[in-house]
């Protein structure tokens, strides 16, 4: 059966909890999916321990060769959505814990919303995250409290124009975001904020205030949880 929802998996010196999240893929109570991943030229065993659980598990995989090139985390995932061609797609960070219903939950709203406005019409959802330390530990119920963020504000849409709120690792697009948002532009901070922008002022921006993932936050984190607000926004 062909996969209806490409997650997108970009990789860098991830070893340490890389394992853990690919465990909480197979948890998904949604099963019609397959893994891309590209890995940005990784110096531990982030590929090797990758390709193995999929051996394991014999899920879709699919591995995208970086051909010795490093791309940096946004032209990462950059590239991955250029290959994805499913009516669906999920970036994927390394090292998260999703939700059993991550996949589920994200795909009701869109589906619900396509029903509504049609399939052609760009629609990006986005969840809130529970945030939480190396261990998995709780330290903030509500990412988006915690970064003073509030969907129903009416000038929410606005506010993307200054700062990004959409976290990249809690969204699934549709076929049509991500054929209107390719190319990524190389100017662009992070490709998580280039579909905000795109879904919020020529599409369809779902928020989803349950959380469906665990975000971990350590020293590793490219972009980590802030807490801070614009003023006036």
């Amino acid at each position: 059966m062909t996969a209806k929802i490409d997650i997108l998996l970009a990789t860098y010196n991830g070893a340490k909890h890389i394992r853990q999240m690919l465990d909480t893929l197979t948890s998904q109570t949604v099963t019609s999916w397959r893994l891309i991943t590209r890995d940005d030229v990784s110096s531990d065993d982030t590929a090797a321990i990758i390709s193995q659980w999929a051996q394991e598990t014999g899920v879709k995989l699919l591995v995208v060769e970086n051909n010795g090139e490093k791309l940096g985390a946004s032209g990462n995932f950059a590239r991955l959505l250029e290959v994805s061609d499913a009516p669906y797609f999920a970036f994927c960070d390394q090292d998260d814990f999703w939700l059993p219903e991550k996949l589920e939950i994200l795909q009701t709203h869109i589906e619900k919303r396509e029903a509504a406005v049609g399939g052609d019409v760009p629609v990006l959802a986005h969840s809130d995250l529970t945030v939480v330390n190396d261990a998995l530990e709780q330290s903030h119920a509500s990412f988006w409290r915690m970064s003073r963020f509030l969907p129903e504000h009416p000038k929410a849409h606005q506010k993307l124009m200054v700062q990004n709120v959409v976290t990249g690792c809690a969204t699934m697009g549709n076929a049509a975001i991500r054929s209107l948002a390719l190319p990524i532009p190389e100017a662009a901070v992070m490709h998580d904020w280039w579909l905000a922008l795109v879904a919020g002022h020529m599409g369809e921006l779902i928020n989803i205030k349950t959380p469906t993932i665990l975000y971990r936050q350590h020293v590793g984190n490219v972009v980590g949880a802030k807490t801070w607000s614009i003023v006036g926004i």
